[in-house]
């Protein structure tokens, strides 16, 4: 029996910690694009891209979209636990960073066919397409994914630290 501390462990992932620091990440990331919003003067909403094609009614459409970005923001949140953090070291933050940036990268490119997004197409959303708004992007992955590294490696640190049950 493994017992809490141990070098492999360590290296066990946490889902409910993974989960957790997901849904933190996330909201970093809605905290950094409403900064971003509001200097950029770009109306780039991840919210209302998200759910804009489900509903014309803003309102709703933010709904959907915090409900779609919490599922994102959790599912990744798992990934990063379970296949990124067991495997690669240094800090939770940098590693985070590092994570979602990456996966910036590689979903960003879907973005080109923004133009077809209702609210882009209407002028209710500016296009994704560009650069400011990649660069934004990169703003809200680099929260999110510090958020997520540091808090995953803090509720994990709690962990270990808690006694371990007898068998």
């Amino acid at each position: 029996m493994t017992t809490i501390g141990t070098r492999q462990d360590q290296r066990r992932p946490d889902l409910t910690a993974a989960a957790l620091a997901g849904l933190a990440g996330g909201a970093a990331y809605l905290s950094e694009m409403a900064i971003d919003l509001r200097v950029s003067r770009r109306n780039v909403d991840d919210l209302l891209f998200l759910g804009g094609p489900l509903t014309s009614h803003k309102a709703r459409a933010k709904r959907f979209g915090l409900a779609i970005h919490c599922l994102n923001s959790l599912a990744l949140g798992l990934v990063y636990g379970h296949v990124v953090r067991p495997r690669v070291a240094g800090p939770g933050w940098r590693t985070g960073m590092l994570f979602a940036s990456l996966e910036n990268v590689v979903i960003y490119p879907m973005t080109i066919a923004d133009s077809r997004h209702p609210w882009v197409r209407s002028g209710q959303l500016d296009r994704y397409w560009s650069r400011p708004a990649f660069a934004l992007s990169v703003f809200r992955h680099l929260a999110y994914g510090a958020a997520l590294g540091a808090t995953y490696d803090r509720l994990r640190q709690e962990t270990r630290s808690l006694p371990s049950p007898q068998s």
